[in-house]
């Protein structure tokens, strides 16, 4: 499957989403069953004593790698700005 099919099956599983400034987006320990494209802000990461370790901004995608390895999240993500997200579901069919 060349790049172009790949596009056109996931576009349409893309699902919009709007987070406001401060809200908690998931928790360490959660379960990682979505990915997130980063349309409009950012957010930052946080180890559990609350001790920032990355920030992603537009344009950005992020949860990919614990959602793909079905993992439990690893650090808590919070919005720093208010939020406008695109999120793929990782349903089983779609790692396979």
């Amino acid at each position: 499957m060349d790049d172009i099919d790949f596009l056109w099956k996931v576009l349409p599983l893309l699902k919009p989403f709007k987070v406001e400034k401060s809200e908690v987006l998931y928790w360490k320990g959660d379960a990682a069953d979505e990915v997130f494209y980063l349309v409009r802000g950012a957010v930052t990461l946080y180890t559990e004593k609350g001790n920032p370790f990355v920030k992603y901004k537009e344009g950005d995608t992020l949860g990919d790698s614990d959602a793909l390895l079905n993992l439990p999240r690893d650090s808590k993500c919070v919005a720093i700005t208010h939020l406008r997200l695109m999120i793929l579901v990782a349903t089983p069919w779609l790692i396979q």
